[in-house]
């Protein structure tokens, strides 16, 4: 059985893995958006693609 703080701890981290990988998702169709409209994306992130930023030229 776990305990309070282990539950809490596995929550938290299925949490932040939901979280990357949902950003990372995002950050891929905000790439391929530029692509589709014949521009080339520049593609700024951080670790886990919590904070990025694409810029369409």
């Amino acid at each position: 059985m776990m305990t309070k703080k282990a539950g809490l701890s596995c929550m938290v981290l299925t949490f932040i893995i939901l979280s990357a990988a949902m950003n990372y998702s995002s950050l891929n169709l905000a790439e391929n958006a530029c692509i589709d409209n014949n521009k080339i994306p520049t593609v700024e992130k951080s670790v886990l693609a919590f904070n990025w930023s694409v810029y369409c030229k």
